[in-house]
């Protein structure tokens, strides 16, 4: 599911999916579309920057995401491609790091297997 938010819209409170491996929730930035994306699975962020892909040099795997999103990388600043940047985030302060990033963006987008993890508000 992708849910794309409004600026009148905001994050209240994010519920762990359970397929989700990790205690932690991923926020993803887009340098050239200039938006932030927020899952709670590495995978599906890599499925859906594969979907926005023109060409198969666009595409990005699972393994580069992971690895900027634990260390950063001198070269490239962190950033995937000269595209991408992951940012790892805990689970108790993901509401306020969402709803403070995403005001610096075009477009907000959440990405879940189901509409039940993330509770919105206008």
């Amino acid at each position: 599911m992708i849910r794309v938010l409004d600026q009148e819209h905001s994050l209240e409170s994010i519920k762990k999916d359970y397929r989700a491996r990790k205690d932690a929730v991923y926020l993803a930035i887009d340098r050239c579309n200039n938006e932030l994306i927020l899952s709670q699975r590495l995978p599906m962020i890599v499925e859906h920057i594969n979907k926005l892909a023109r060409d198969p040099s666009e595409t990005v795997t699972l393994s580069a995401l992971y690895k900027t999103a634990h260390k950063s990388c001198e070269r490239t600043g962190g950033w995937c491609k000269f595209r991408w940047k992951i940012v790892k985030c805990e689970w108790d302060n993901v509401t306020d790091v969402f709803n403070q990033m995403r005001t610096s963006y075009d477009k907000a987008i959440l990405l879940s297997r189901n509409h039940f993890c993330y509770k919105v508000t206008a």
